[in-house]
């Protein structure tokens, strides 16, 4: 990321001293950006707290440690980073992140104002196609989220859970033959998928293919177990 200059400082002791602060800083500033978790935590925390970065640039941190809470499902801080975020720099991922964190607590309503504000700043952002769509479908509004489906997948989305999502509403609208392709599909790229070995499973008895979708429910159930089991280690 392009970083901002010292400007309009005269004097060369100055000039010095910026650059002192910056040479003590600069290894956090690269764990801000490439650890994860709380190692990221302490990083953007330490960046953020030196303050020689401001505007855009100390922006960019809080956003990348609101990243961090999002992956540690500290989902409360990480709405209050973007928030600050935002408030220093109008950015679209901002938006986006921030609205995948209202997604995450169930808050339907603030996700899709925040998402929209997203694909006002950054049109044909597909990640937050997705996530705006997966916002809707959660509302039962699943005419509204197929055309969100459509446009993430011809900008390029192609996730497990973009693909599971997709089928589960085509699913709920009675569209079983493209559910059923995109559960497979779904599966195809994650094949630890639980979610969409259940959807199928779901889909496959709704068929009359009782056997496979005993298969499928027997390795959803697997899979869940397997994730319990690293969670509780």
């Amino acid at each position: 990321m392009k970083r901002l200059g010292v400007i309009g400082v005269s004097s060369a002791w100055l000039l010095v001293q910026a650059s002192a602060t910056y040479a003590q800083m600069q290894p956090y500033d690269a764990e801000c950006v490439n650890e994860r978790g709380n190692s990221q935590v302490i990083a953007c925390t330490k960046v953020i707290n030196y303050g020689y970065w401001r505007g855009k640039n100390l922006a960019w941190a809080y956003g990348n440690r609101g990243y961090a809470y999002i992956d540690l499902n500290n989902l409360d801080a990480a709405i209050a980073d973007y928030t600050k975020a935002i408030s220093l720099k109008s950015d679209g991922r901002y938006y986006s992140s921030r609205g995948i964190s209202y997604l995450k607590q169930n808050k339907y309503d603030e996700a899709i104002v925040d998402l929209n504000k997203a694909l006002e700043l950054e049109p044909g952002d597909a990640i937050s196609l997705e996530n705006r769509a997966a916002a809707y479908g959660s509302k039962g509004m699943y005419e509204r989220a197929i055309p969100d489906y459509e446009s993430a997948v011809d900008f390029g989305g192609d996730t497990s859970s973009l693909w599971n999502n997709y089928g589960y509403d085509l699913f709920m609208l009675g569209r079983y033959n493209e559910a059923l392709k995109y559960f497979d599909r779904s599966i195809k790229i994650d094949p630890t998928n639980a979610e969409a070995y259940g959807n199928r499973g779901q889909l496959k008895f709704k068929l009359g293919d009782f056997e496979g979708a005993d298969a499928d429910a027997t390795r959803s159930r697997e899979l869940v177990d397997q994730r319990n089991a690293k969670i509780s280690q």
